[in-house]
């Protein structure tokens, strides 16, 4: 019920995006004198588009800015998405997706930014951000310094030029989810993956978006393995079979 300059994800397939993320927060811990004891969480997504993506992370962080809302300080908020787009024409719809919706509920939960691609922002405008996030990813078993990123989503063409700037800035088990319309890409990803040590991802599922308006998610089994025929290793690409469905009632 929006205009579109971009093509939108529909609400159930963002919100299922979403939920392979496993986003978890609750209201931030503040001290004595009401400021907040621990930095905040921080997002990354690259390709604002239409903003219905962007939508759905705010809602799944929204309760972490409880406390921004609460003391009237949106400094003080428990986590921040950064929703990246190339295309400024794109980000500005992206803000007015988020600006109309519930009277702008979401607003103070993203920071829009305008950039040629993830690996320059990330390299070059990210530092500000960065800084928020406390030096200690050698404790945490990090090499690089860089990493401040609680989770990573990437909408776009191209990705696979950035996945190994993009893993740098996550931390440690943060997740990364990449939409694309094709198989194929995804299998070209598996494969830069295994093949380049310095992308430091680790592969965990596939899962299949049906046409239409969410229709539901059916699981890939998309992995390297041996063929005991040749005695080679090889790639798997093939649909899981359905064990069941999901119904949700309402009282």
């Amino acid at each position: 019920m929006t205009g579109r300059d971009a093509q939108p994800i529909y609400p159930y397939d963002a919100s299922s995006m979403v939920a392979l993320a496993d986003i978890h927060m609750d209201f931030p811990e503040v001290d004595a004198a009401g400021n907040l004891v621990n930095p905040p969480f921080q997002y990354f997504e690259a390709g604002t588009g239409h903003g219905s993506l962007t939508l759905q992370i705010c809602k799944a962080i929204h309760s972490a800015n409880a406390y921004a809302k609460f003391s009237g300080d949106p400094a003080k908020r428990g986590a921040i998405l950064h929703s990246l787009d190339c295309n400024e024409r794109h980000s500005k719809t992206g803000q007015r997706t988020i600006a109309h919706f519930h009277n702008g509920m979401y607003k103070s939960d993203v920071e829009f930014h305008i950039a040629e691609s993830p690996s320059e922002w990330l390299e070059n405008e990210a530092s500000e951000w960065r800084a928020l996030w406390p030096r200690d990813n050698e404790e945490s078993g990090l090499e690089e310094k860089q990493a401040f990123l609680s989770g990573a989503f990437l909408d776009m063409g191209g990705f696979e030029k950035h996945l190994e700037t993009v893993s740098k800035n996550l931390l440690l088990d943060a997740p990364l989810l990449i939409f694309c319309p094709s198989l194929t890409q995804v299998m070209d990803a598996l494969k830069l993956i295994d093949a380049n040590p310095d992308i430091r991802l680790q592969f965990v599922r596939t899962i299949q978006l049906p046409p239409g308006v969410g229709g539901g998610l059916k699981e890939w089994d998309t992995r390297k393995t041996f063929i005991k025929a040749t005695g080679e290793e090889g790639w798997v690409a093939g649909l899981k079979l359905v064990l069941g469905f999901v119904a949700v009632a309402l009282s």
